[in-house]
């Protein structure tokens, strides 16, 4: 599927002040290929999460439900990143948002159950990012937004991955905090966020609460 996605879905003029004939080919960059992964696994996770939310709803598990909400607008937002780094045409972009499906089966019809993939994903996809960091890196300063937004959702995911585990450990007892999610990042963090974003140091009016 990413082999087909590839296929012009990006106008390179003008970009990094380079002409397509000055960069190395598209299809036959490693980190094209990494941002055009890291895209589907985000929006996957994005509607994972958000189903995840739904289960915990008809549990009545309403603090959970906030947790996967907010983890769900983060993913959308770290999706969107990749998108901005390959600087996509609006048939490209619908075309690729097409792609971000994901497997309706690993959806359990228990929170907990759900928890646990959570938090495995979000371990999962963290583990990732390094490889791709040293890829762009290698690929050149074309690919410097792409090298910067992986770097941001590996710290993101982190965070997913910290917030889901201290879930699973308090899982009968979670206390009613907000989240608020960065809406230049997908940081997420509990109570209130610091004056300025610890991923992407945006300001503290960057953050928005989700319910």
């Amino acid at each position: 599927m990413l082999a087909e996605l590839r296929v012009e879905i990006i106008r390179l003029r003008g970009f990094a002040g380079k002409e397509v004939s000055q960069v190395t080919k598209l299809s036959e960059c490693r980190t094209e290929q990494n941002v055009l992964k890291a895209f589907q696994t985000e929006s996957q996770l994005r509607e994972e999460y958000a189903s995840f939310a739904e289960i915990a709803e008809r549990e009545g598990k309403m603090q959970l439900a906030k947790i996967f909400r907010a983890s769900s607008a983060s993913e959308d937002i770290i999706a969107r990143m990749f998108l901005r780094s390959l600087h996509e045409t609006a048939h490209g972009t619908s075309e690729l948002w097409a792609a971000g499906l994901f497997d309706t089966k690993k959806v359990k019809d228990s929170s907990k159950e759900n928890l646990a993939i959570a938090l495995n994903d979000a371990r999962d996809v963290m583990s990732m990012y390094p490889q791709m960091i040293k890829d762009a890196e290698k690929e050149g300063a074309i690919w410097d937004l792409a090298r910067e937004f992986f770097s941001y959702a590996e710290s993101v995911e982190k965070a997913h991955a910290t917030i889901f585990e201290k879930a699973l450990e308090s899982f009968d007892a979670l206390s009613d905090v907000d989240y608020y999610v960065c809406e230049s990042c997908g940081n997420t963090v509990e109570k209130s966020p610091s004056e300025t974003c610890q991923i992407c140091k945006s300001k503290k009016s960057a953050f928005k609460v989700v319910h």
